[in-house]
C-alpha cells in the first residue's frame, strides 16, 4: 500500500506520479510480458490528466491511461458501481443496528467490527458483477444509453474541440499560470505572451 500525504490534503502531481510508480511494480507480476500494454481507466481529475510528468511515467511502461467524463464515476468506475456504492449501503445500515442497540457515540476501537461485515459483503461477490454492469467486460457501450441524459456527456468530435474543452475544465480548477506550465510541458504551441 502507497501511503503519501501533501501540505494541501488533497492528491497533487508528486503524489500521483508516486502512485504511477507504485501501480507499475505492482501489475508487473500480473502482466508478465511489460511489452504488453495496459489500460488504466481513470477519474478526470486534472492532476491525473493533466499531468505530463505521470502520464509519460504510465506511457513508458505500457500503459494507456483513459479518463472518464466528469461526474460520471457513480455510473462507469467499477469500484463506485460495484463496491463502494454496495459498501455504504451495508454501513449504513450496521451503523443504524449499532445505534439502535447502543449509542449514537461511536468509539473508534468499535469501528473495525462495524465495518467488517459491510465490507465483506459490498467487495466478495461484487468486482466481477461491477465489470459487466458498467459494460467493459464484457464490453457493452450500449448499456450506458438509457443513463446518457443523467450524465450530460459532452460529445467532443474533433482534437481541437478536445483540447479546447480540456482547458475550459481546467480553467476551473486551477489558475491560469498552472494550466500554461502543463500546456508547456506538453509541448503545445502558444502564442509565448503568457506570464
Amino acid at each position: 500500500m502507497l501511503q503519501k500525504g501533501s501540505s494541501s490534503g488533497y492528491i497533487d502531481d508528486e503524489i500521483i506520479c508516486d502512485w504511477c510508480e507504485f501501480l507499475i511494480k505492482k501489475i508487473e507480476p500480473i502482466r508478465g510480458d511489460p511489452s504488453l500494454w495496459a489500460l488504466l481507466i481513470i477519474d478526470g481529475h486534472h492532476c491525473h490528466t493533466l499531468n505530463p510528468k505521470a502520464l509519460r511515467i504510465l506511457n513508458n511502461a505500457h500503459i494507456i491511461a483513459v479518463s472518464i467524463p466528469a461526474h460520471s464515476s457513480a455510473y462507469l468506475q467499477v469500484h463506485d458501481v460495484s463496491i463502494f456504492g454496495p459498501f455504504k449501503r451495508y454501513f449504513n445500515s450496521e451503523m443504524s443496528e449499532y445505534i439502535r442497540l447502543n449509542s449514537p457515540k461511536l468509539k473508534l476501537r468499535e469501528l473495525a467490527p462495524i465495518i467488517e461485515d459491510p465490507w465483506y459483503h459490498a467487495s466478495t461477490k461484487n468486482i466481477r458483477a461491477g465489470f459487466q454492469k458498467v459494460g467493459l467486460w464484457p464490453l457493452n457501450p450500449s448499456w450506458l444509453e438509457p443513463k446518457s441524459k443523467d450524465l450530460k456527456i459532452l460529445t467532443v468530435t474533433s482534437q481541437e474541440e478536445k483540447f479546447y474543452t480540456l482547458c475550459n475544465r481546467a480553467l476551473n480548477e486551477m489558475s491560469r499560470h498552472q494550466l500554461l506550465s502543463r500546456l508547456d510541458a506538453l509541448d503545445i504551441a502558444s502564442d509565448g505572451n503568457h506570464q
